[in-house]
């Protein structure tokens, strides 16, 4: 028992005692607060349990001399018996049990420290002064690291948790040199930029919060922008970006190249920015040149953290450095709408957000039925943009009605500028609506195969059954000519709308709905095999003519 204790209660740390005691189980709790409190007077309980093991050993051989004799035997008997069952035995045990055996036998342990005061309490009392205090195992950084590496099969930790556990020990020990993105990579602006609509699709296109503004090159950065301050800028108006910078003046944050990560992290967890620019000193003449080399943000510091990447819905690359571009996540294409003609009926932003609003909130319009390049091509055609002049003189004139009830329309028109009044309902219920506001949905006709019709449903109710996935599916299963119901179709209005100021619309027509899509149709039908000439939707011709289709392996042009 005294060997057994000796190696099972010295070998439990101090430091260890406390952690199990902290966090073990309920048990291993029990066991640790009754073996701490002697376990902390460490160089004692070493001499007492040393001093008693050793009287049983000595006590034993002289058994046995008196036993057997003093001849051979006694020496090889007492030699087996100590070694095998006083130190093997026990000792293999405790080495595996030593919290519990020690917490059950600590009253034994205590009756002999009591026995042994006498002997074992001075030479403890030498031994502290001699080798100092017990501090039980601790260990740095390294060491920890490596720990937690090897231990990793047989603990509950998760890969995930154990990048973050080692990226947070690393963090004094790398510098931003190792984490921030290269100058060649990061996206400015120049200060003398004018925040019309292609630069502010420019800043929309990047995906950066925090973009650096530079005079004359890129290394003299001069100010800092942030996507916020955009919140109020018209592009109409032409802004010189000068005027934004100077209004808000953000502070710019310099940090060294050699800074380590976590004085980094320091800096940005006070708040005044989230962004830093790294400079690199460099000896010229004798004197000390700051060069600017690079961007460093939080997102730089909580990646090398969690060791991933961090993707949000506005990146375009994982990594800066190894431009490997973001997949599965949508990106808007601001090319079209930026070569859009200046000269045009309405502005940039006003045709983005028709487009945005016709494929995101009108079910014949989503990108299921209308791809949106040929929806935004339909958009730029010469007769869909449309003005109306208000004449206060004659507020009845016929020309400032939109519909008519019991009257046919084809078409079908999106109120973008002014006002309209609109009657509707048997009881001839009047009220205004303004921009965004549309008519003549169902003038366009259905936008669902006949193969789709047999079950009498209307479009709407036909959108409740069948989703967008299964009808686009059987849509590319059909030919083309069975996909279009004849436009010889009416439909009449049973609601009037009357213009009360100026307007800006847009108005499409049934024959140029389906020609645009028949041409989104054809080019889905056709991916993977020779390219089909779309029908020309700027001139389109009568639906049911069959010239209307012409066959080519060329992508139509820019002015079709």
């Amino acid at each position: 028992m005294f060997s057994g204790l000796t190696l099972g209660l010295i070998a439990l740390d101090p430091m260890g005692l406390r952690i199990v005691k902290n966090c073990g189980t309920p048990k291993e709790r029990e066991y640790a607060t009754k073996i701490e409190p002697l376990r902390r007077k460490g160089n004692y309980l070493l001499c007492s349990l040393l001093l008693g093991n050793v009287l049983v050993n000595s006590s034993l051989t002289i058994l046995l001399d008196t036993v057997i004799g003093e001849n051979m035997w006694s020496i090889v008997i007492s030699t087996i018996a100590i070694v095998l069952f006083g130190e093997i035995l026990p000792q293999a045990i405790c080495s595996r049990h030593g919290l519990a055996i020690g917490a059950n036998t600590i009253f034994v342990t205590k009756l002999v420290m009591v026995i042994t005061f006498p002997a074992s309490y001075p030479i403890s009392k030498i031994l502290d002064y001699l080798l100092g205090k017990e501090m039980g195992t601790t260990y740095n950084r390294e060491k920890l690291m490596e720990m937690i590496r090897l231990t990793q099969p047989y603990n509950d930790l998760l890969k995930e948790e154990l990048n973050i556990i080692e990226g947070a020990l690393e963090l004094r020990t790398k510098t931003v040199e190792n984490v921030m993105t290269p100058l060649k990579d990061c996206f400015f602006l120049n200060s003398d930029a004018i925040l019309d609509f292609d630069t502010m699709t420019e800043i929309l296109e990047s995906g950066y919060t925090r973009i650096p503004i530079y005079e004359n090159e890129k290394a003299n950065i001069v100010d800092m922008l942030y996507v916020k301050d955009l919140a109020f800028v018209d592009p109409d108006d032409h802004t010189p970006l000068k005027t934004i910078t100077k209004f808000y003046n953000h502070p710019i944050h310099y940090v060294s190249n050699t800074t380590t990560l976590d004085a980094v992290l320091e800096e940005f967890k006070k708040g005044k920015s989230h962004l830093a620019i790294v400079q690199k000193m460099h000896e010229v003449s004798h004197e000390q040149i700051s060069e600017v080399v690079g961007l460093v943000t939080l997102e730089d510091v909580i990646e090398e953290i969690i060791k991933s990447e961090i993707v949000d819905e506005s990146d375009i690359y994982v990594d800066n450095r190894s431009k490997r571009r973001v997949t599965g996540l949508r990106k808007w294409d601001f090319s079209a709408f930026r070569d859009y003609d200046v000269e045009a009926k309405i502005s940039k932003q006003l045709l983005l957000a028709a487009h945005r609003f016709l494929s995101t909130e009108i079910l014949q319009f989503f990108p299921t039925l209308i791809s949106e390049k040929y929806l935004l091509r339909l958009l730029k055609h010469r007769d869909v943009i449309c003005e109306l002049k208000f004449d206060e003189n004659f507020k009845d004139s016929p020309h400032h009605y939109l519909y008519q009830r019991n009257k046919m329309a084809d078409y079908f028109i999106l109120i973008l500028q002014g006002k309209v009044e609109v009657e509707a309902c048997k009881e001839n219920m009047k009220f205004e609506n303004g921009p965004f506001s549309y008519y003549g949905v169902m003038a366009l006709g259905p936008s669902i195969p006949t193969g789709l019709e047999s079950s009498s449903l209307s479009w709407f109710s036909s959108i409740n059954r069948i989703s967008f996935e299964q009808m686009n599916s059987a849509i590319r299963s059909m030919s083309t000519s069975q996909v279009l119901p004849s436009t010889s179709l009416q439909y009449m209005a049973d609601f009037t709308v009357r213009a009360l100021s100026d307007l800006l619309y847009i108005k499409i027509t049934r024959e140029q709905y389906q020609h645009c899509l028949m041409a989104s149709l054809i080019d889905t039908n056709s991916s993977g095999e020779a390219t089909t000439k779309t029908p020309d939707l700027l001139n389109p011709l009568p639906s049911n003519s069959p010239s209307n289709l012409k066959m080519t392996k060329e992508e139509p042009s820019e002015s079709e």
